[in-house]
């Protein structure tokens, strides 16, 4: 009895840290021959110290062609995605966040030799 009742303790503390997102990459200089990659991932938020709360992620990475015609076969190319970072509690449902995203997709969608990544600061709301 005793390990049924820890489980669902256990399992609403692991649900109450988890979140799921989508995120879509922007160039700083768009290419209209590549799409942007964007991400379909989850991430498990721990440490709550002091406001600050460390988070991991993965997720699904992938790109869509700008502009599809009607008729035509739309070719979506997809890699993986990991992202780490910390979000401060501002108060109420606000908190700031600052993150790393790196993304492995087949590489005729990257620009040169290096993956897409990204250096993000981010406001949240939580609903």
């Amino acid at each position: 009895m005793m390990l049924s009742g820890a489980t669902p303790s256990f399992a609403d503390g692991a649900i109450k840290n988890l979140s799921i997102g989508h995120y879509q990459f922007t160039e700083v200089i768009p290419d209209p021959k590549v799409p942007a990659p964007s991400i379909l991932g989850a991430k498990y938020g721990f440490s709550n110290v002091k406001g600050f709360r460390y988070y991991l992620g993965t997720g699904l990475a992938y790109t869509l062609p700008p502009d599809v015609k009607s008729g035509e076969t739309v070719r979506i190319k997809t890699g993986v995605a990991a992202q780490a970072g910390t979000s401060f509690q501002l108060g109420g449902n606000f908190s700031l966040s600052l993150d790393y995203k790196y993304l492995y997709i087949q590489p005729d969608v990257q620009h040169g030799d290096a993956p897409p990544q990204s250096i993000g600061i981010g406001l949240n709301i939580k609903f």
